[in-house]
Order: C-alpha cells, then sequence, then structure tokens
C-alpha cells in the first residue's frame, strides 16, 4: 500500500463532490450515493482492485469510529 497526500485528495474530491453536485437532478438511495461519491473518487484516483479494496475497509473502519461498532 503506497501513502497519500490524502489532505490533497480530499481537496479535490471534495471540489469534485461540488461540481457533481450540479449535475444531480434524483432522488435516490443510500446506493445512489454510494455511486455518486464511488464516481468522484475515480474521477480524482484511478485505483487498482486492491486500492478498491483498501478504500472499502478504511471506510467501514471510519463509519464503525462514528456509529458505535468499533
Amino acid at each position: 500500500m503506497q501513502t497519500q497526500d490524502i489532505k490533497m485528495i480530499m481537496k479535490l474530491l471534495s471540489l469534485t463532490i461540488n461540481e457533481k453536485l450540479d449535475e444531480i437532478k434524483y432522488q435516490g438511495d443510500i446506493s445512489d450515493l454510494g455511486n455518486e461519491v464511488g464516481y468522484c473518487l475515480g474521477k480524482v484516483l484511478h485505483m487498482s482492485k486492491q486500492d478498491t479494496n483498501d478504500f472499502i475497509t478504511g471506510l467501514k473502519h471510519g463509519i464503525s469510529l462514528t456509529n458505535g461498532t468499533h
């Protein structure tokens, strides 16, 4: 696993999500949210299958820190 400039990536992701907000014209469920965030992340980073798995693991860990399941 290679280290990344997380602050820079988060800034780019934030800008990409902000731009995407203007395009979204529908109501959706949590999987739609995941799709839109994933699309934006894919625009910022080109990730391998392993990178994607590592990201999902980190995402689950971050969620567990906020919902009391950690």
